[in-house]
């Protein structure tokens, strides 16, 4: 299923207000709920509610307002907010004698309840968006006048923001019925720590804007690690009130952060950034001409070298002599490193969502270099499809530009004359 989301911003009263700014508001609002029924829950006070909301309100825009002038940009990074929020609030409740643990639970699970609407702001607007596949979102071009990247409009992406929503409600649902349960202070706020950690760092994987990371890990999914590591270090010595599951968790991120760490050296980092954002991008805007090719042959063949090393050509092609189809041939190969039949079918996958869903790729593997035929079915035509065929040989009948039939030789990256 392919949705399109709508503009970024929304009319209302002749003025235009960004979705994201709505999706802000009812996240407040949600937050001082979620933050009422906790302290109903637990029989806690709840003037600690306004001051805790106005220091909230100032780190936010603080920090919004040291990243600018630092990078220049304005981002909004929810793991920076929400550590500096929590430690902000634990010196606080400290300072007025309050039980810390306690209001922290209800802290946690109040910026969680915010997260569910942040995120689908995100998703309306279009930052922190996913990466390629057959089925998602699609951003236009008003997202793309308000800051979106130009190579991803119009290509399905995985909506990883509302994934994140969903996990974030799911985790205000758990640790309210844990506190209903009578989990002793804390439990709340380890479960949001460990759930949160486990989930970005999982989705991290399907993030598709262009973050670099270190040592084949995000900023996102080192701070899920570190969090984890800090709470398994807590329960070894001697602190209660985590679930046994939470530690499990916890465990688990620890040890899959540490697997990719250790397997991201040589090929495997290389296959990891082949396939990455940043490259992707890249390809992108290749595929969809709106980046200058190195050379031109003919003024059809479009040739490319990426920042990888990774040769990658366009050019039409004609399958059949009925002028139903509109096919085009793209090849790609990587000297000094080879590619394989596992990156045909990615880069097949990859070209056929970019064009659209009218299509249908097929994917030729061979010393290297890798051969992909896209057909792009009119109305008139054949049912389309998007399924991508990877058959030993080149199909019959493939003719390339002046009538040459297409193989696949070795160190040729262009439709050869037999």
């Amino acid at each position: 299923m392919i949705v399109h989301c709508p503009g970024p911003h929304v009319n209302f009263g002749g003025r235009s207000i960004s979705w994201f700014h709505l999706t802000g508001l009812a996240g407040a609002g949600a937050s001082i709920s979620v933050f009422l029924i906790g302290a109903h829950i637990r029989s806690l006070p709840a003037w600690p509610l306004l001051p805790l909301i106005a220091m909230a309100i100032v780190i936010f825009l603080g920090i919004a307002m040291v990243t600018k002038v630092m990078t220049g940009q304005e981002r909004l990074t929810y793991y920076h907010n929400e550590l500096v929020i929590l430690v902000g609030a634990a010196l606080f409740l400290h300072a007025v004698h309050q039980p810390v643990l306690a209001y922290l639970d209800l802290v946690a699970v109040a910026i969680s309840a915010f997260l569910v609407c942040g995120r689908v702001g995100c998703c309306i607007v279009g930052c922190c968006h996913g990466r390629p596949r057959h089925h998602g979102v699609v951003y236009g071009a008003a997202h793309v006048d308000a800051g979106f990247p130009p190579s991803y409009a119009g290509v399905p992406l995985v909506p990883v923001q509302l994934l994140e929503a969903a996990t974030a409600a799911s985790i205000v649902l758990v640790t309210l019925r844990i506190m209903a349960a009578g989990a002793p202070d804390g439990s709340a706020l380890a479960v949001t720590f460990i759930g949160y950690g486990a989930a970005r760092f999982a989705l991290e994987f399907v993030r598709g804007d262009v973050r670099p990371p270190r040592a084949g890990l995000s900023e996102a999914q080192w701070t899920s690690t570190v969090i984890a590591t800090l709470v398994l270090t807590a329960v070894l010595r001697g602190a209660s009130g985590v679930p046994s599951g939470a530690i499990v968790v916890a465990a688990a991120v620890m040890a899959a952060a540490a697997a990719r760490v250790v397997t991201h050296r040589g090929v495997r980092r290389l296959r990891r950034q082949l396939r990455g954002p940043i490259h992707v991008d890249a390809l992108l805007a290749f595929m969809k001409g709106d980046a200058t090719a190195d050379r031109e042959v003919g003024h059809r063949l479009r040739i490319v070298t990426t920042s990888l090393g990774v040769i990658v050509s366009a050019d039409p092609v004609t399958l059949s002599a009925d002028a139903v189809s509109h096919d085009r041939h793209w090849a790609m190969s990587w000297p000094g490193h080879g590619l394989d039949e596992a990156d045909g079918q990615w880069l097949a996958n990859l070209i056929a969502t970019t064009v659209g869903n009218r299509c249908q790729a097929r994917a030729i593997f061979g010393n290297g270099v890798i051969h992909v035929v896209l057909s792009r079915t009119s109305a008139a035509g054949p049912n389309p499809s998007t399924d991508v065929h990877m058959p030993d040989e080149p199909p019959s009948g493939a003719l390339g530009p002046r009538g040459n039939y297409l193989r696949v030789v070795s160190g040729e990256h262009a439709p050869s004359p037999i």
